[in-house]
């Protein structure tokens, strides 16, 4: 609040506040079913030091987490890329599909993160249920070597295409293991799929990171808010916002609409809006 302003044309600036409580109340409901789609990396170099065996074991773990609302699709890739297990509800009958489709993967052949990412998003839009918190999880070893791109911005790109088209809010993690796997690729991966890199350095990391991540998807609080700011005294206009947030200003330049993907429990987002105030009429 500011008690003058002056009275010549100026700029000023307006903060917008979003915050989530503890407790979702007694109208929502206290835990959001959650999707994820998992890309697990069935090439070759997976066999080495016991890593396919070690993501088999965690991903049991996180089905044994997952509640019979929340869903999972398992996608396995190496020079192929092949769904070996639907969206799936994680009901008794469902963790038991899981669970021998993950144990049927073999490993073999080359590295093609892109077909993966393209399925994953493919698996995504085929997915029924479009009320639940989203996340694609990707696992590899290596670098991209076969594929319609192996670069790492060829990667991003697609990435970003897909999440534009998507018609549900979502995240990329990554993961990454050892130390042949490309950082670089990874990390633009989750950035451009708005989700986050874990650089795992030996086996014994894979259950902290998958803790965390799932810790991440299951304090999500909302999805895809839309805050919408107006101004209603005549003459005031909204000139910019800062914020990282997608935003779109109206043509009368009155109100503004920003996009705020996620917001989990107890957090605060804040919205700076500027303003351009006319000059007093004397």
């Amino acid at each position: 609040e500011f008690p003058t302003v002056p009275a010549a044309e100026c700029s000023m600036y307006c903060m917008g506040t979003v915050k989530s409580p503890a407790d979702r109340g007694e109208d929502v409901p206290q835990e959001q079913p959650v999707t994820i789609v998992a890309a697990i990396d069935a090439s070759s170099s997976m066999r080495g030091d016991g890593k396919a065996g070690a993501v088999i074991e965690a991903m049991k773990a996180v089905i044994g987490i997952l509640k019979d609302s929340d869903s999972l699709c398992i996608v396995a890739y190496a020079c192929k890329v092949q769904v070996i297990l639907p969206a799936t509800y994680m009901d008794e009958v469902g963790k038991t599909q899981a669970r021998n489709a993950i144990e049927a993967i073999q490993v073999k052949g080359m590295t093609n993160l892109a077909g993966a990412l393209e399925e994953c998003f493919d698996q995504l839009r085929r997915a029924t249920d479009s009320n639940t918190i989203t996340a694609i999880w990707l696992f590899t070893d290596g670098q991209a070597t076969v594929g319609t791109t192996t670069t790492d911005v060829g990667l991003a790109s697609l990435v970003r295409c897909h999440m534009e088209n998507v018609k549900r809010q979502c995240s990329v993690m990554t993961f990454g293991f050892g130390a042949d796997h490309s950082s670089d690729t990874l990390i633009g991966v989750a950035t451009a799929g708005k989700g986050v890199y874990y650089n795992i350095v030996t086996n014994a990391d894979i259950a902290e990171c998958f803790a965390d991540c799932l810790g991440g998807l299951f304090s999500v609080f909302a999805q895809h808010l839309c805050l919408v700011a107006r101004v209603t005294m005549p003459g005031v206009t909204i000139c910019d916002v800062e914020t990282p947030y997608p935003f779109e200003i109206d043509v009368g330049q009155t109100s503004v609409t920003v996009v705020i993907p996620d917001l989990y429990a107890e957090e605060q987002r804040d919205v700076l809006v500027r303003l351009r105030l006319p000059a007093a009429e004397p």
